[in-house]
């Protein structure tokens, strides 16, 4: 509408023979405010959608391996709607955004963790709101880092919190890059607090934990990269998923060639 303020419109129409029709949709806004060496946005974005049961857990409910009161249960379709709206401040060397969000998903599908019986469908709403502060800066000419920080507020139709989703999430990052672009190396830290998971219908807190990666990359010459990787490089010891423990550290190096 104007060098300031902008719109967008996304549509999307469903047609499923088996959950018939669904349509969804997207709408945003920001509004630009320009000092002449830094900018003021505000934005929002409004939204609905729908997601079909997947071919999995269809055939799992009507597999041999499930058991009542998953076995033989039609599943329904999803619907999920939500907003956010933000205000960002950026100027030529950092930049800080907070946004606040809410999403609700209508008779999820989650499997069942108290009997292992298959797929459920749980009536009510789900939801998770909360709020994300996000910061970048430009340190030097070779030097940037970024961060965010998100405290994510979740209850399910029962009252309880959604499982597996951490209440606080924390992200920072530090790259360095030489002016000639020949060397590039990164850190990137993900320290997740306050989340809960259930085995056979006993709720229990997962630890929290913090993960840093490592990688870095030289061209040797114009088309020729060698890279190196190293994943959970402090061998942290966490669960995103209660029974199941992530990997260990790892280590990776290669070549990229293009041409």
């Amino acid at each position: 509408f104007s060098d300031s303020w902008f719109l967008t419109l996304g549509l999307r129409q469903d047609d499923n023979e088996d959950f018939g029709e669904f349509t969804s949709y997207r709408f945003s806004s920001a509004y630009l405010i320009d000092f002449g060496g830094s900018t003021l946005k505000f934005k929002g974005a409004v939204g609905r959608g729908f997601r079909a049961p997947s071919l999995y857990e269809v055939s799992y409910n009507q597999s041999p391996w499930a058991t009542p009161p998953a076995a033989g249960l039609a599943l329904n379709a999803e619907q999920s709607s939500g907003f956010e709206v933000g205000v960002e401040y950026s100027a030529a060397r950092y930049a800080i955004e907070l946004v606040a969000f809410q999403q609700d998903v209508e008779d999820a599908i989650d499997f069942d963790l108290a009997g292992y019986s298959g797929y459920l469908q749980f009536e009510g709403r789900n939801r998770s709101e909360g709020v994300e502060l996000i910061t970048r800066a430009s340190l030097s000419e070779k030097l940037s880092a970024t961060a965010n920080f998100t405290l994510n507020k979740t209850k399910r139709a029962n009252g309880l919190a959604r499982l597996r989703r951490p209440e606080q999430l924390i992200n920072v990052g530090l790259s360095y890059a030489d002016p000639a672009g020949k060397i590039r190396v990164n850190a990137f830290y993900r320290r997740s607090q306050n989340a809960i998971d259930e085995r056979m219908g006993t709720l229990f807190d997962l630890d929290d934990f913090g993960v840093l990666d490592l990688n870095a990359s030289f061209t040797v010459r114009e088309g020729v990269e060698l890279y190196v990787r190293l994943e959970n490089s402090i061998n942290a010891q966490y669960r995103e998923v209660g029974d199941f423990r992530s990997a260990d550290r790892g280590a990776f190096a290669g070549v990229r060639l293009s041409l």
